[in-house]
């Protein structure tokens, strides 16, 4: 297993990046962009936490629940959206509810992005190599209304961990519709937290935020601690393939 110690200053070898590179290769569900990444770091700056590359397995002993303070685990709900690029068991496992984007194909079609369940990951690539060029596209406004409210429906606040605003506007549709709910529930809260990151560094705040969870934070613990950790969160990435920028505008 790959686990990435998040000790302050702390530095790998040239043999460990390589072995790293290779280990997410093989693992790492990558961008549905298509982008190739050779190397692929992202460190939580913060001595308490060891995060596993694959999926959030890493399952460290858990902090002694001696206070409850605020709002118990079950009375809200931490949420974020399927660019965490982690598989849906790891989701699933820690009832962490995902939003899903969307990606389009070359006829119109629309997909979700359902973390390959409809469609393999190995299919979608096969189809790009072979000169498919899908577009990808944000949940909209009535998406995001309609997921937080599937939960302000059953009296749970909402904790949504958001892709970073520099890439997508998503997170400007989740805050429109987090703000249009108030109206109809004025006693539940939603707080919307720009990850400032996209896939393994998006991946590792929601791991390090659950972790609170599960440790019996309350809400308002969970959306302060998340403030704090993002500007903790380094992502490094470096990709040999070029081609898939240069398709997609980016280049």
């Amino acid at each position: 297993a790959a686990i990435f110690n998040g000790a302050t200053g702390s530095r790998f070898c040239v043999w460990s990046m390589f072995c790293i590179a290779v280990l997410l290769q093989r693992c790492l569900v990558l961008p549905k962009k298509g982008y190739h990444f050779h190397c692929v770091r992202a460190r939580l700056r913060c001595k308490e936490w060891a995060i596993h590359v694959k999926c959030f397995k890493a399952q460290p002993e858990r902090a002694a629940k001696s206070e409850q303070r605020g709002s118990k685990m079950g009375d809200f709900v931490l949420a974020c959206s399927s660019t965490v690029d982690q598989p849906k068991k790891c989701f699933d496992d820690r009832d962490i509810p995902y939003i899903c984007f969307r990606w389009i194909s070359d006829d119109g079609e629309v997909h979700l992005d359902d973390l390959g369940q409809s469609l393999s990951f190995e299919e979608f690539y096969a189809r790009m190599r072979k000169g498919a060029l899908p577009k990808t596209s944000q949940p909209n406004f009535q998406d995001f209304f309609d997921f937080f409210e599937s939960f302000l429906k059953e009296g749970r606040d909402v904790l949504y961990l958001t892709l970073s605003s520099g890439i997508s506007g998503a997170m400007g549709s989740a805050v429109s519709a987090a703000e249009a709910l108030k109206e109809n529930y004025p006693e539940r809260s939603i707080y919307v937290v720009d990850s400032r990151n996209a896939s393994l560094g998006y991946a590792l705040l929601v791991d390090a935020v659950w972790r609170q969870k599960d440790a019996g934070r309350s809400f308002k613990d969970c959306c302060d601690y998340a403030l704090r950790a993002r500007e903790q969160v380094e992502t490094w990435f470096y990709s040999t393939d070029l081609s898939w920028y240069v398709h997609g505008g980016r280049v």
